[in-house]
């Protein structure tokens, strides 16, 4: 954590740069497997993958913690295995579409779309007309590299134009350099890091919030959080939470099925996410949503 994101200020800083690094760890994992399983040279063979969730507290080694509330881990993995996705290869800088669905895809277009940490466009490229069988993977286009912490977003359309996949990535001009010679069979030591620190320095955004709960079958209730970072210039709002609550003050409801969560919003884009939960485990209090960010105030 000192090394890619700086050492954290207080408690809350600690809290959200585990959750980046929670996320982006396990999302890079499933993401590896899913470039090269189809591979006809060198092919992938399996994840394994430990673990779902710890007998004790802890902020990492899960997909969901020990009070089952779901981490960046869990929406990381969850990403990355969506059966027709776009993703970024951090060894040699391809945007590739992987398609683990049972359909052929034919006629995809990806936009991959740099930005620095302030929202400023540093390279935005476009490519149409890819086709990508059931089972296997495709090298779309070439990301250029850029100075310092930047952000990528990478688009993935149908052949009618519609979004089917949206990912974005934090990168550096600092790569990590992998230790081989002393890898374990557990872990591969590294001897210089990716510097993110540049998201310390994120200007702030401001995003709207709108929140609705309505009923489910059996005994469920649905929250639909819709999060809007307004029209205009500036900068991305960066990892958005939304998080629910017994009550304004109360603590968070466990456990929760989110559709989505630690999302990124550039201006006028806007995203919902949906909480569905048991109803009991208000306690009686009536939901309420929350929503913080890296570089927004809290909101909710």
């Amino acid at each position: 954590m000192n090394l890619r994101h700086g050492p954290p200020r207080d408690r809350d800083d600690f809290l959200r740069k585990a959750q980046l690094m929670n996320y982006e760890a396990n999302r890079a994992q499933m993401e590896a497997f899913g470039r090269d399983f189809s591979d006809p040279a060198r092919p992938a063979t399996g994840v394994i993958y430990w673990m779902l969730n710890n007998a004790w507290p802890t902020l990492y080694w899960h997909l969901w913690d020990y009070n089952l509330a779901p981490a960046g881990s869990y929406f990381g993995a969850k990403n990355a295995l969506r059966p027709l996705h776009v993703q970024y290869s951090y060894d040699d800088r391809s945007a590739v579409i992987v398609n683990t669905g049972p359909k052929d895809a034919r006629g995809l277009t990806v936009r991959s779309t740099v930005f620095s940490v302030d929202g400023t466009v540093l390279a935005d490229e476009t490519v149409g007309g890819r086709d990508v069988g059931s089972g296997s993977a495709l090298r779309a286009l070439t990301v250029p590299r850029s100075q310092g912490t930047h952000l990528l977003r990478l688009l993935l359309l149908d052949s009618e134009g519609r979004q089917v996949d949206r990912n974005v990535y934090w990168l550096s001009d600092r790569v990590d350099e992998l230790d081989y010679a002393n890898s374990t069979w557990w872990h591969t030591p590294i001897t210089s890091g990716a510097d993110y620190t540049g998201l310390q320095s994120m200007p702030e955004a401001r995003i709207a919030t709108s929140v609705r709960t309505e009923p489910g079958p059996d005994g469920t209730l649905r929250t639909v959080v819709t999060i809007r970072n307004p029209a205009g210039s500036g900068p991305a709002a960066f990892f958005l939470r939304a998080n629910l609550r017994r009550g304004p003050d109360g603590d968070q409801v466990t456990p929760v099925r989110w559709s989505d969560n630690y999302v990124t919003l550039w201006p006028g884009e806007s995203t919902e996410l949906r909480a569905e939960y048991r109803a009991g485990d208000l306690g009686g209090a009536r939901p309420h949503v929350e929503v913080t960010g890296w570089n927004t105030p809290r909101v909710g």
